[in-house]
């Protein structure tokens, strides 16, 4: 098994407990850069607010797709530290992932995204 991990720290002010999150399902990723990407998840624990762990692959019948991603995340001091921690069946499964699928900046992309919106979500609430 290989492991990648990524850790983003948000300033977001407080650890997120207004994660929506399904047991199973599709979705159609878009990241800005990398284009349209059919991806499945499926949520085996969800642990509000410090953890997520769930199987992500593009086809859901094909098990080689497939990876196992955990998720926490830790308050610190009006921050979140967010770590997520990738777990492929193989290193060449993992490479490609990073190399060819650059997940590594999408991930960012998307961690960026997550802080853009709790951002709006303070504001938002800071208005109430």
């Amino acid at each position: 098994m290989a492991v990648a991990t990524q850790r983003q720290t948000a300033d977001s002010g407080r650890v997120p407990r207004a994660l929506r999150c399904t047991h199973g399902g599709r979705q159609l990723g878009q990241p800005p850069v990398h284009g349209d990407f059919d991806n499945r998840i499926v949520y085996i624990e969800v642990v509000r607010p410090e953890r997520l762990v769930y199987f992500q692959g593009s086809d859901p019948d094909d098990e080689s797709t497939r990876f196992h991603v955990t998720t926490t995340f830790e308050a610190l001091g009006g921050k979140t530290l967010l770590t997520m921690r990738s777990l492929f069946q193989t290193a060449a499964q993992r490479d490609q992932v990073v190399k060819e699928l650059k997940a590594i900046e999408g991930g960012n992309e998307t961690v960026d995204r997550l802080a853009e919106h709790l951002e709006k979500m303070r504001r938002w609430m800071s208005l109430r």
